[in-house]
C-alpha cells in the first residue's frame, strides 16, 4: 500500500486578523435646523372700529407624511383626493406657506395673514 504525504490542515483556531488599517474620518458638527427665511407680512388696512379682525382661511389638507434628507425635508398633504408634497418655502393654492418642517409636524403659515398654524401628523388615513 502506498504512503500518501501528510496535507496540511486548516485550522480555524489559528486565525489572525489583519493589522488595522490607519482611516481619517471627518468629523462635521450638525447642521442648525433648517428655517424659511422671514417674509414681511403684507400690510393689511386698519380694521373698523368693532369690526372683528380677519380670520386665517381654514387649511383643508391633512398631513400624512414626512420624509427626504434632515436638511431638505419633504411633507405630503392629502385633501379629498389630492396628495402633493412640499418643501420649505412653498406655496399650496396661492394661500399657504409652508414655514417650517419638524419631526412630528409642519407650520403653515397664510400670505395674506400673519398668523401661522402648527399641523401634525394626526393619522388621519
Amino acid at each position: 500500500m502506498p504512503v500518501l504525504a501528510e496535507q496540511p490542515r486548516r485550522n480555524p483556531f489559528q486565525y489572525v486578523e489583519p493589522p488595522p488599517v490607519n482611516v481619517e474620518v471627518e468629523r462635521r458638527p450638525l447642521r442648525p435646523p433648517v428655517t424659511a427665511p422671514e417674509v414681511a407680512a403684507p400690510q393689511a388696512p386698519a380694521p373698523e372700529a368693532g369690526a372683528a379682525p380677519p380670520q386665517p382661511p381654514r387649511f383643508p389638507y391633512h398631513l400624512i407624511g414626512l420624509f427626504g434628507r434632515v436638511d431638505n425635508p419633504i411633507a405630503a398633504f392629502v385633501a379629498d383626493d389630492r396628495v402633493i408634497t412640499v418643501q420649505l418655502g412653498d406655496t399650496i393654492d396661492g394661500e399657504f406657506v409652508i414655514r417650517r418642517i419638524g419631526i412630528e409636524g409642519v407650520e403653515i403659515g397664510f400670505v395674506h395673514h400673519p398668523s401661522t398654524q402648527r399641523v401634525q401628523l394626526d393619522g388621519w388615513l
